[in-house]
């Protein structure tokens, strides 16, 4: 039982990591569109 709990909770902070790891990702990506679009902009 302790070991079937233990994998569950595993399982979740797993889950809960690699979905912060894919938001701050793509929080990253979004910047750096941006990024570009302004400075294209800019240069235009």
């Amino acid at each position: 039982m302790s070991s079937k709990t233990d994998k569950s909770h595993d399982d979740g902070v797993r889950e809960a990591f690699t979905g912060l790891i894919i938001g701050v990702t793509m929080m990253i990506v979004f910047f750096l569109i941006l990024h570009f679009v302004f400075d294209i902009k800019m240069f235009q």
